[in-house]
């Protein structure tokens, strides 16, 4: 068959009505299934645990220092734990290992939570809004020589935003949220250092926008606060190939006749 017509009979296949169907209820199911909804995520589910998470005081100077770029101590950072070194540095060997062993970036500061009611009476759901990756730097062996900093570009939960859309039909995306919390360039567009604070009150109104936007989700509520813990997205990256591919994965006769289309 010639090349034009091959591409022709692909299209017509991509197109039947009921092998669409078949194949996104199918990629919806895959989905699911890699999400991990239990209540064992702690993209979902966070519980502040002594040995895994440390909440950083809101508002602190060395917290808005972080959103400016700088680097700051563990100490400055996380005063209240100046003689419980331990915590911080089992949290960072934790990130080390989640990166040389499954190259992953787990290493995150958490802005903002969502709270709401949890439809099977178990405990309710609590998620991360931004997460702002984050790196640890151990230059000596007290507290005051672990250096901290932001690692990369903020994200948007994406447990968070899967969880809006498939079970509350709230359709809200990444970057619209990172560009609402991302602070204005000055008039003239002359650029200038990162203002920490700028930043901080801008994630605080987005966060706080969220309450009112999603008021329709039971019991819906946001807070304000920091937290430095690891957060695993070992499956997620699928999840976005999958949310972005049904036209492809529609064309592929392979994916068809996993999903069902004989």
């Amino acid at each position: 068959m010639p090349p034009r017509r091959e591409q022709q009979a692909a299209t017509t296949i991509a197109a039947d009505p009921a092998r669409i169907k078949l194949i996104e209820s199918a990629r919806a199911g895959w989905i699911s299934r890699l999400i991990d909804l239990s209540r064992r995520n702690n993209l979902l589910y966070y519980r502040a645990i002594p040995t895994s998470s440390i909440d950083v005081p809101q508002g602190s100077t060395a917290l808005i220092d972080l959103l400016s770029g700088k680097v700051v101590t563990a100490q400055a950072l996380l005063p209240d734990l100046e003689d419980r070194p331990a915590r911080v540095l089992s949290i960072a060997r934790k990130a080390q290992e989640n990166s040389e062993e499954k190259g992953l970036q787990t290493l995150y500061l958490a802005l903002g939570f969502a709270t709401w009611k949890a439809s099977d009476g178990g405990r309710d759901a609590k998620a991360p809004v931004f997460l702002l990756p984050i790196s640890m730097k151990k230059r000596g062996r007290e507290l005051t020589a672990l250096e901290i900093q932001v690692a990369g570009e903020p994200k948007v939960n994406p447990a968070l935003l899967h969880v809006l859309s498939d079970e509350f039909n709230i359709q809200v995306t990444a970057k619209e949220l990172i560009e609402a919390a991302t602070p204005k360039e000055p008039e003239g567009g002359i650029s200038k250092e990162p203002d920490g604070g700028a930043a901080l009150a801008c994630y605080a109104t987005t966060i706080g926008s969220l309450q009112k936007r999603f008021h329709k989700v039971p019991n819906f509520t946001t807070e304000v606060t920091a937290v430095i813990s690891n957060f695993s997205f070992a499956k997620l990256a699928l999840v976005n190939d999958l949310e972005t591919a049904g036209q492809i994965l529609s064309a592929n006769d392979v994916v068809a006749a996993i999903a069902g289309d004989h």
